[in-house]
């Protein structure tokens, strides 16, 4: 784990500018659907979609600051990425339940990265 990935006054903000496109969907746990305790933004290579709880997502490109931050992620990490799914956590309220990243369209040596920006 690597703390303070970005300084502050370089880590790229897009959310207050309007370039990520955020939605809140409708997703199916034990068979009941709820609305995402959360907005959710996926972006990604073309072909590279994904499907969790009931609902499909085709990626849209990458922005440019989306390309920055994979490319930044890829050097550190030494792994290649084709997509990104957003999480936006607009108040205590919202959240991410236990989950085990165990589709099997990731594969079976699948590698996460995750970046928290606040």
């Amino acid at each position: 784990m690597l703390s303070c990935f970005f300084e502050c006054s370089s880590c790229p903000k897009s959310n207050a500018s309007g370039e990520i496109n955020w939605r809140s969907e409708e997703i199916v746990i034990f068979g009941k659907t709820h609305l995402s305790p959360r907005l959710i933004a996926w972006y990604g290579e073309a072909g590279a979609q994904y499907a969790y709880s009931g609902i499909q997502h085709d990626p849209e490109p990458f922005n440019d600051i989306l390309m920055q931050l994979k490319c930044s992620i890829e050097q550190v990490s030494r792994h290649t990425f084709n997509s990104v799914l957003l999480n936006w956590y607009r108040s205590g309220a919202d959240s991410m339940g236990w989950h085990a990243d165990d589709e099997k369209a990731l594969g079976i040596n699948r590698v996460i990265a995750s970046l928290s920006l606040w």
